[in-house]
Parts: structure tokens; sequence; C-alpha cells
């Protein structure tokens, strides 16, 4: 049974967050011992602030209890984070798991009006306009949608503008051009936007779909045509450049890519292309030969890391997932626990934060999918309320700080949320 309250918990945090406080104050000697100490056979307990300015307590047994006045302090957090558990589940049996009327009327329908979300540093979420007239803003903290603020006409001047977008280093969103002539530059910090300081081709000509960011603060963007080149962008001076495209011939090769964390490498996840894209931010070489052999059409249009390091495909075509070994550039399709052959599935890939779960958003599916990349166990969680009439539904998504997952509309007229707390 519950019996505390929400006041009740915060207050009784701020009391075991005291306990530091407390023993800083009654032993200054301890917090002040050295790094060597620790290793002092005689010390049953050392209190002392480390390089980072980190407070520890070191113990020669790390099984010891940690008393206050008597108070098992270890067994108080225990009991503590069970009861947020448990509310937690109370919660997500009485609000709902998915939400489909909160946010709508951000568009017409059919209009395939985003095409990405990023959020920034803010908090906030900004979606990204294919060929809606505006750059939408999503407060997940009272969950609201404005679709006024950094709305131009000259927006609707073009279709499939921006196909992607990265958020940089200094804290700018940079769109990525589809059909648009220009980058689209977005500064959370004054809610406004430039779509003309760098441009980087023709208008209406369909140029780059894919992007990610380098280590090294370089966003780097995959071509949709054989004809068009890679295109980096460098977010320090705002100038762009260009590398040659490793193709040829294929058209739509890759629609997402993704950075891996071990290497800096980027790898671009095949759409149409048999093979993955590895290039190298170090050196821009670009390897399309380590990974090959998975044939099939639109098999995968979105990808996300997971907690491992590893890259997972989400399947559009596919019947499978596609797992991506950046430690030893290997590649393994992992078939789903419940497979839809036929159907686009989904585009967009969500990872939580704090979790091993990814979520997939649902396209021409009726369901989100959920994948639990620390054992590739996948499952849907059905969307209530969907038109069937609509088939491009949703594309792509960003997840707030609070772990609540905002999908974008394509065809349809309302913003997709889902608690990735309850999932």
């Amino acid at each position: 049974m519950l019996m505390a309250s929400a006041p009740a918990l915060a207050l009784r945090a701020l009391a075991l967050v005291a306990v530091v406080w407390v023993l800083v104050a009654a032993f200054p000697a301890a917090a002040a011992t050295s790094a060597a100490s620790v290793n002092d056979e005689e010390e049953a307990v050392v209190i002392e602030e480390d390089d980072a300015g980190s407070l520890r307590i070191t113990t020669r047994d790390p099984n010891s209890k940690l008393f206050l006045n008597g108070v098992d302090v270890l067994q108080q957090l225990a009991e503590q984070r069970a009861l947020l558990d448990q509310i937690q589940r109370v919660q997500c049996t009485l609000a709902p798991l998915i939400d489909t009327t909160t946010l709508a009327g951000v568009g017409s329908p059919a209009a395939g009006l985003y095409s990405n979300a990023v959020r920034a540093n803010n908090g906030l979420i900004y979606g990204i306009p294919r060929n809606a007239d505006n750059v939408v803003i999503i407060n997940p903290l009272t969950n609201t949608a404005d679709t006024t603020t950094m709305a131009s006409p000259a927006l609707l001047s073009a279709s499939d503008k921006w196909a992607s977008a990265v958020l940089a280093p200094n804290g700018l969103i940079y769109g990525i051009p589809g059909a648009h002539e220009a980058v689209l530059v977005i500064d959370p910090n004054t809610n406004t936007f430039n779509s003309t300081a760098i441009v980087v081709g023709e208008p209406n000509e369909t140029k780059w779909q894919a992007a990610a960011l380098s280590n090294e603060g370089k966003i780097y963007a995959l071509p949709v045509s054989s004809s068009t080149p890679i295109l980096v962008l460098d977010t320090a001076t705002n100038t762009a450049s260009t590398l040659p495209n490793p193709l040829s011939t294929i058209g739509f090769a890759w629609t997402s890519a993704v950075t891996a964390p071990n290497n800096d490498r980027i790898y671009g996840v095949p759409y149409q292309a048999s093979f993955v894209l590895i290039l190298d931010p170090a050196t821009n070489a670009t390897d399309v030969t380590t990974i090959m052999g998975l044939g099939g059409n639109a098999k995968w249009a979105s990808a996300a890391l997971a907690p491992s390091g590893l890259i997972y495909g989400i399947p559009l075509n596919a019947l499978d997932l596609l797992v991506i070994n950046p430690f030893t550039d290997t590649a393994d399709r992992v078939p789903l626990s419940q497979a839809a052959p036929g159907t686009p599935k989904w585009w967009g890939a969500v990872p939580l934060l704090n979790s091993d779960l990814i979520v997939g958003i649902p396209h021409a599916m009726t369901s989100v999918l959920v994948v639990d990349t620390a054992t590739n166990a996948t499952r849907e969680v059905h969307v209530p309320g969907l038109d069937t009439d609509v088939y491009s539904r949703f594309i792509g998504g960003a997840v707030s700080l609070s772990n609540r997952v905002y999908a974008m509309p394509f065809d349809e007229d309302a913003i997709l949320t889902i608690d990735g707390s309850c999932l």
C-alpha cells in the first residue's frame, strides 16, 4: 500500500542528501585526507575529496552499512527507490502510455509535415519542417506544441526542405537539406532560425538524408543521389565542404547514420545499399566493403546507438533488426519477435535515457516497436485511435529529459507522445 506522498518523499530525499553535509562537518580532518590513506590498513573509514571534486566515503569492507544516529542510510535509500518505483507503476496504470490527442492540430493531414526532431540543451524539442511552414517547438514540461513562434511564409516556398537535423556542440541545431538550397540553422536560445546563410546547392534538388556528428564537432551528411557528394558542416565556422561520394549508381543508399563513440567513425545504415558505409572523420576515408551482403529494398530507415556501443537499425521493410558492432566492424540480422512482411513498419529510432530500450516510431504500422538492446528482444505496443486511411503516419522523434518520446507527424496532424518510463 502506498503511504508516502510526493512531498514526503522529497523531504526524505533532502534529509538523505543532508547526511553528506553532516559527515563533512563532523569529520573535517577526514575530508582533507589524501588518497594514499585509503590504502592504510589501519583506517576503518576514509572521507576524502578526489581530484574531480567528488566526495568519497571508503570503507575496508564494501558491504559495510552507513549509520547516522542509528539510521541505516543505505537501507533508507533502497526503500525510497522501491517506493518511487511503486509510485511509477501506479502512475503508468492511470495515465495513458501513448497519446495522439493532446498535441493535435499541428498541421494539415497528408502533408508530409516534419522529418525529424531534436532536443536542444534547453530541454525543448524542435521539429524539423519537411513541408510544414514552421519549426514546431515542443515544451515537455507543459506538454504543448508551438507552431507560430518559428513560422514563416518563406518556408512554404519549397517542399522536402530538410531531411534530418543534428545538435552541434555550439548549441545550435543544423537541419540537413533535402531539397532546400541551404542548411537550416536553429538557435534555441532565441527561438529563431536562418535558412539562407549556408547555401550548399540548388533548390528543388534532392540532396542529403542521413547525418551524424563527429567527435570533433563536424556534421557529415550522407547523399541521397549517387551524383551528390558527402556534405561536411564545420559548426565552429558555419562553413560547408564536400567529400567524394563512394557510390556511382545507387540512390537512397543510406537514410540514417550513427557515430560510434569507441572509434568516432560514422556508420551509414543501408536503405537501398547492400553494405554499411563506414566513414572515418579523422581521415575522411570511406569504406563500403567491410560490412556487405545486406540485400533487400528499403530495409532499415533509421538507427540508434545502444548503451553497449552497438548500433541498431530499425526495420522499415526488413523483417529483422540490423545490429552493427563498431568494435569488430561486423553486423548481424536479428529477426523480430513479431514480423509484419510487406509493410513499411517503423521510421525513427529513439533511445530512451538511462535505459537499454530503443523506441521505433510507427510509419505505416499502428504500433510502436520496443527494442531491448540488452537481450535483442522486441515487442510492439499498440497505438490507439489512429486513422486506418493514413499510410505514412509518423517519422523520427526525440526523447525529453523525463523520458517521454515525441514522434513527429508525417501525414498525421498530431504529435505522437510515448511515455518511455512506462514501457
